[in-house]
């Protein structure tokens, strides 16, 4: 994860989003382990095309 965000600051982008399940308590604690902040107001809209 380091060297990724790393080369997204070599290459000038800013900001970095990543998503997790709602219910998904163990990732939501790593990833707020790892610094990462939780976000409100963005909403994500999905349909099965399949």
């Amino acid at each position: 994860m380091t060297r990724c965000l790393e080369n997204l600051r070599a290459a000038g982008i800013a900001k970095c989003h990543l998503m997790v399940i709602e219910s998904n308590e163990q990732g939501r604690g790593f990833w707020e382990g790892m610094g990462w902040q939780y976000r409100g107001g963005i909403m994500l809209y999905s349909q099965d095309i399949l």
